[in-house]
């Protein structure tokens, strides 16, 4: 007998993730115990509206700590429920067709759905796992409430989707770029190129929060997406704002692309479902933090 036949077949999980990325920008508070700070108190929220008649709350929160070059960090993982936020007035009786007033159960409410989540607070990364109950952008619409509840008047937040590399490669590799608009902020010291890094110290040498500018070419007709300058502003809007672009193809006909309707997909494979959320924060932490 081949004794290759007795071993146990490793199950791998293939799990999918989309994220975003939080930005504060304050003068009394930065770095990893801002961000637990923050996600603490978004917990103890009890929900937040992100429609008239839908809410999310962090339904359970849990604290470990990975390990990354030596360095101890703590990480957060959990679930976060969508459900339906009723109104007791003007219900239909079916039965003697009358509205009515009802006043539903206290602290129950229906429709309830499940997401995983992980949040990274050394790279202030917030990620969800893909399902068709919760949306990435229900999830952004949660968090800028969340986050105006809890952050301090003074303080200035900003909630951006990770956007597909793919996308802003394409941009980058268009021989007839048009016209770009792109909104821009500094990132807080995430990795990148040389012409990343010099818009990015540009934007945080002058202050600048956030840069919201069009892009047309002059007599050449089109932009040169080779230049470290469209190159450096492309690459920040990745995780730091988004970019529109108008390019003409082949046949002369000019197509549009907006980077924020092509979020990146994280793909963490892992062989125990326990085992998912470390292998974010190492995945996460080896690509913004390796320096």
């Amino acid at each position: 007998m081949n004794k290759n036949n007795n071993k146990k077949k490793v199950k791998i999980i293939n799990s999918n993730f989309f994220g975003v990325n939080i930005r504060l920008k304050s003068k009394n508070r930065k770095g990893d115990s801002a961000y637990i700070e923050i996600i603490n108190k978004i917990a103890e929220l009890g929900y937040e509206k992100i429609s008239v008649d839908k809410a999310i709350t962090i339904r359970t929160l849990f604290k470990k700590t990975g390990i990354f070059k030596g360095g101890s960090h703590v990480f957060f993982h959990g679930k976060i429920t969508k459900f339906t936020f009723l109104d007791g007035g003007n219900w239909l009786n079916l039965k003697n067709k009358d509205l009515q007033t009802y006043d539903p159960p206290i602290n129950l409410y229906p429709n309830a759905s499940d997401t995983d989540f992980v949040f990274i607070p050394s790279a202030h990364r917030f990620f969800i796992r893909i399902n068709n109950k919760i949306s990435l952008i229900s999830l952004m619409k949660f968090l800028s409430a969340a986050l105006n509840t809890v952050v301090f008047s003074d303080e200035i937040f900003e909630v951006t989707m990770i956007q597909s590399q793919d996308i802003i490669d394409e941009i980058i590799s268009s021989k007839k770029l048009k016209r770009l608009q792109v909104n821009i902020s500094y990132t807080n010291d995430d990795l990148g190129d040389i012409a990343e890094i010099d818009i990015d110290e540009l934007l945080r040498s002058a202050h600048v929060g956030n840069l919201d500018m069009i892009l047309k070419p002059d007599q050449h007709e089109f932009l040169d997406t080779k230049s470290n300058f469209l190159k450096g502003v492309l690459k920040i809007a990745k995780d730091n704002g988004t970019a529109e672009a108008s390019i003409e193809n082949i046949d002369g006909k000019t197509f549009k692309i907006n980077t924020n309707e092509h979020p990146e997909r994280f793909q963490i494979v892992s062989e125990k479902e326990e085992d998912i959320p470390l292998n974010i924060f190492k995945s996460v932490m080896d690509k913004y933090r390796n320096k």
